[in-house]
Formats: C-alpha cells, structure tokens, sequence
C-alpha cells in the first residue's frame, strides 16, 4: 500500500530532480509504482489514494514489510518458501503468488543470479599478489604462457535453476550472487590446456587426482606442446 506520505515523498523527490530508478533505489518501491504515483498526482493533484475496486488486499502492511525483511536476510528464499513460513508463524494462507506480487511491488524480482566461484582468502591473496608482480608484462611475455584447468560437466541434467530477489543494481552485491564450488558428484571431470597458440587436448580425469596421475598428465599432454612451441621458453601454469 502506498500512503498519501509516501506519495507525497514520492512527488518531492521527483520535484528535486530525481530520476525514477533513483526514487526506485530510495524508496525502495519499484518503479512502477513511482510512475503511477506520479502520473495520478499530475492528473489529479492529490496524495490520496485512489479508490480501488474488487477484493480487498489478504495481507496488511505489517504482514509486506515482514515478506520484504525475509528476502533482505536471504536473497535466495522463494516465494513458496516465504508463503509456509507465513504459515506457520501466523497460521494464515497467503499464496505464493501473492507473496510473488508483494515482493514486486517492493521491485525486488526473481532474477536468474550472477555466479562466482568459492575463493578461499588464501587464495584470493595469491592472485592479487600474482596480478600485482605480473602487471608490467607485455603481450610477448604472456605469448610464453600455456595455462591449464580442470573443469566438471554433469551427467544428467543441471544442478538445478536458481532465482535471487532482488532489486535492480544490486546483481553483484555479495549477499545476491550465487557461489559454485569447482567440483562435484556425478560428473565428469575434464582437463585442457590453452595458450595464444590455441587450445590443447580435453583430457578426460577418471577418479582422485594424485601425484602419480598429475605427473602422468603433465608428460604426455603438457611436455610435448611445451617443446614444439615457437614462443620460448615457453612457461606452464
């Protein structure tokens, strides 16, 4: 529900110069409804809210803000979700579709998420340090390099299709991106290599990498194209 204050607010912020998205991000009310606030006090110079028609609204104020304060703690909570927790804390029904509406109202969507991998600190200190030592190399230098990784395809179907709520901006915000671990079951595991010569072999990796298997890997996939390489020395990562 959007209050003759808040509507009022709306207009003054507007008046100042604002543009809806920034209304949007202050208010925290989607843009949508900035518009039709603005449109409605244009037309009719009010901050009343106009009547409305058909059934009355099955939540109360109190109950969105609470729907809306479940998504500012966990981005990744669902609709469906949110409508059980509902329930058993107040033993009332709202359906997923209309906590899927209340949560639009807010402008917080379902958004598919960004994705970034799980980098552990001590990791993340290494490639900040290696970026920093590496930075004055020229494109001469980086032709040397061959760089190799392993990556994992399923077997049978996706790990399963994920939606962040969120508003719009926040995709990159920590709390609304999806972290992926490097591995895991039920899988195949392939390793490559590639270089600005191109790309090497897709190596197939059955079971746990150790020494043994590592070593054997790197003499039969990584040696030879290190030694027919034109860039000398050519250098492998």
């Amino acid at each position: 529900k959007v209050t003759p204050e808040l509507r009022q607010r709306i207009v003054k912020l507007k008046t100042s110069g604002m543009t809806l998205s920034a209304i949007s991000r202050e208010l925290g009310r989607s843009k949508s409804v900035i518009s039709r606030v603005l449109k409605l006090y244009n037309e009719k110079k009010t901050f009343k809210s106009p009547a409305t028609v058909g059934r009355p609204r099955i939540t109360t104020v109190r109950e969105d803000r609470g729907m809306k304060r479940y998504v500012t703690k966990d981005p990744f909570e669902t609709a469906a979700g949110i409508s059980r927790q509902i329930k058993a804390n107040s033993n009332k029904e709202v359906s997923r579709f209309t906590v899927s509406r209340r949560l639009n109202e807010f402008g917080l969507r379902a958004r598919s998420p960004a994705s970034k991998p799980i980098i552990s600190k001590k990791n993340q200190k290494a490639r900040r340090e290696y970026a920093e030592a590496h930075v004055i190399w020229r494109d001469e230098d980086w032709e040397r390099i061959h760089f190799s990784d392993e990556s994992k395809f399923n077997l049978v179907g996706s790990d399963g299709r994920q939606f962040v709520r969120r508003a719009a901006g926040d995709r990159l915000n920590p709390k609304c991106v999806k972290k992926t671990a490097k591995h895991g079951g039920g899988s195949v595991m392939v390793w490559g290599m590639f270089s600005s010569e191109g790309v090497g072999p897709l190596v197939r990796i059955i079971g746990t990498v150790n020494a043994n298997v590592y070593l054997n890997l790197v003499q039969q996939h990584v040696i030879p194209p290190l030694r027919a390489s034109p860039n000398q020395p050519a250098i492998f990562m």
